[in-house]
């Protein structure tokens, strides 16, 4: 009997496998890639976010010191009337980095999160305040506190920017969230829980304010 009746078969059986993929290995190939690319990407994305707060933060801890830089030895500050922020930006109280173009007029100043323009300006303004959250135009009485606000913030960022700067070293006396006021260093509210921004940072979107008042002299 010839055997190589029996063996041959067998070599075909090899020759059609090793010459490519199945479609089941395929789609297995296929799904283990998509699952490493989501997770680089999800862990890309966590990443940039946190990078994104932690440069909010910073920006703003920068305002901070520079106003107070400027304005500590006067004991106080006079309200403007409009907003402290052009006359500050003309200081360079503000990062550069702020600035959506070097052309924009004085005072347009942007965080990371949105370029729009609110009550003409950036969505980064600044205000002389009553040290209780309540901006003044008054030019005529000084204030021992001012306030900076950011507008437009996602909600994701309103939640973990109003933690994060209220845990921070910048002596925040108080944050107000979307009008409400969320932290209160005098009252013992610092830092603003989780729950308290989650239930604050609910405007639409990317609508949402953030307010903080700092003294003049920390």
């Amino acid at each position: 009997m010839n055997s190589s009746l029996f063996r041959l078969p067998c070599r075909k059986f090899r020759r059609a496998t090793a010459g490519g993929f199945t479609l089941t290995e395929i789609a297995i190939v296929l799904a283990v890639a998509g699952l490493v690319f989501g997770g680089v990407w999800i862990a890309w994305t966590k990443v940039r976010f946190a990078n994104q707060i932690k440069l909010g933060s910073q920006q703003l801890a920068t305002i901070v010191h520079n106003t107070r830089g400027i304005y500590a030895e006067q004991g106080g500050i006079k309200g403007q009337l409009t907003t402290l922020t052009q006359p500050l930006d003309q200081l360079r109280v503000f990062p550069l980095d702020m600035r959506q173009t070097y052309a924009t007029s004085a005072g347009i100043i942007f965080h990371p999160w949105n370029s729009s323009l609110v009550n003409g300006l950036g969505t980064v303004q600044a205000a002389a305040d009553n040290c209780s959250g309540v901006s003044s135009s008054d030019n005529t009485t000084t204030y021992g506190c001012f306030d900076v606000m950011y507008y437009n913030l996602p909600q994701a960022v309103c939640n973990a920017l109003a933690i994060e700067t209220s845990s921070s070293n910048m002596d925040a006396q108080r944050i107000l969230i979307n009008g409400t006021l969320a932290g209160d260093l005098s009252a013992g509210t610092m830092p603003i829980k989780a729950s308290t921004s989650n239930a604050d940072c609910t405007a639409a979107a990317d609508t949402n304010t953030i307010l903080w008042v700092f003294m003049v002299r920390n």
